[in-house]
């Protein structure tokens, strides 16, 4: 895997920042704000096989939201598997609501908005939708 993005290469005011755009490149553009702290401590590892991406991410509280606007600008079109292995999660998407453990999984889809709640570490791995052989996710699905 490849280190991507690691919060102690940059200051604390920019780390946030860099971690979105850094996101929004290596995975999809989603809007971020820190949750009951004012330092982002994260890092991300990724790799493709083929037209499947593997992330490794560790991450600080945070809320990410990911909008229709930001769907329309750049939209990876896959389905998204997230194995959650530490801490907790929350994820909402098309009106469904689900709190994740380590241990647990999630099944969403990158065309739809959605908004998470995050705190701890987590295996994302996005497979594109032509490669996925059930219909798209119409909600999120814990495992």
């Amino acid at each position: 895997m490849e280190k991507v993005y690691d919060s102690s290469d940059y200051s604390a005011c920019d780390a946030l920042d860099a971690w979105a755009a850094t996101t929004a490149d290596a995975v999809m553009p989603t809007l971020f704000r820190l949750v009951g702290t004012d330092t982002f401590h994260g890092c991300l590892q990724a790799s493709a096989l083929g037209a499947v991406q593997v992330s490794v991410m560790a991450y600080h509280s945070f809320h990410c939201v990911r909008t229709a606007k930001l769907i329309r600008r750049a939209d990876p079109e896959c389905s998204q598997l997230a194995f959650m292995r530490s801490g907790r999660h929350v994820l909402e998407q098309s009106g469904n609501r689900t709190a994740l453990r380590a241990g647990e999984m999630a099944v969403f889809d990158s065309s739809r908005p959605f908004e998470t709640w995050a705190d701890g570490e987590s295996l994302l791995v996005q497979v594109p939708l032509p490669r996925v052989p059930a219909h798209r996710p119409e909600w999120a699905l814990t495992i």
